[in-house]
């Protein structure tokens, strides 16, 4: 059962996971305005680590459970991956 502590406690998971999703946006726009751009090596390895720790997990998990969201969410996936092909496309 439910009990009657389930909105709050919702909404304190929601609160969190934007505060996650807002902190990843400001950060990744952040790295691709500078060391991204910059093609420094370093910034490969944390846009990757990133990713998968972020996004790749979360389209993974998605598609365990069978979510609404796997495709919305295999989607950004795919932006992150083509972002890491450009880098290394670029950087040669």
């Amino acid at each position: 059962m439910l009990g009657p502590a389930f909105p709050t406690w919702l909404l304190r998971v929601f609160t969190v996971l934007g505060g996650f999703a807002l902190s990843t946006g400001l950060l990744t726009v952040f790295l691709a305005a500078t060391a991204f751009r910059q093609r420094q090596p370093l910034a490969f390895v944390a846009a990757a680590a990133a990713g998968v720790s972020s996004v790749g997990l979360m389209a993974t998990i998605n598609f365990v459970i069978g979510s609404d969201y796997k495709w919305l969410l295999a989607a950004v996936a795919v932006v992150w991956l083509a972002s890491l092909v450009a880098f290394v496309y670029e950087a040669r």
